[in-house]
């Protein structure tokens, strides 16, 4: 789902999702519309493309008011620590308020192939992961704990 709020000269665009698993029954891949021979990691990188589409199309259409574009929920993806920015290409953030925090930190390691898409498609769409990037947030804290497992599945994405 994307909002839209619009007050005098702020636009805030905000999308929320929630990707199941690839244990579920309602994972992207098993999905009636979905091709039988699509991967899960295919389906997961169609979502992701929809999602920035929309959001960049949304972008466009405020642009006279320089929308700012927030992303959150529910990736069901492992990144780790990986970046998710271009090592040459920190110069935006550097220059805002998140430059105490250029480097990105997660208190979970592992990281898999949703979360190697997420990270592409972040770094593709110039967007940026501020788990473990911001104040409220510095060390990457665990979004999901169950039977004794912990680790870092939502994500907010600016």
């Amino acid at each position: 789902m994307i909002i839209v709020l619009s007050c005098a000269n702020l636009v805030l665009i905000l999308a929320n999702i929630y990707i199941p698993p690839t244990s579920s029954k309602y994972a992207p891949s098993s999905m009636p519309t979905c091709s039988t021979n699509m991967t899960d990691t295919t389906a997961f990188a169609n979502i992701l493309q929809l999602l920035f589409e929309d959001m960049l199309r949304l972008q466009c259409a405020y642009n006279d008011r320089a929308p700012v574009m927030c992303a959150m929920g529910d990736f069901n993806a492992h990144t780790g620590s990986l970046q998710g920015i271009l090592q040459n290409d920190t110069t935006w953030l550097l220059n805002s308020k998140l430059s105490t925090f250029s480097k990105r930190f997660s208190c979970d390691t592992r990281h898999d192939a949703r979360g190697r898409q997420l990270l592409a498609a972040v770094r593709d769409n110039g967007f940026c992961i501020l788990n473990g990037r911001c104040w409220g947030d510095p060390l990457g804290a665990c979004t999901y704990q169950a039977r004794g497992a912990s680790s870092v599945l939502d994500y907010v994405l600016i």
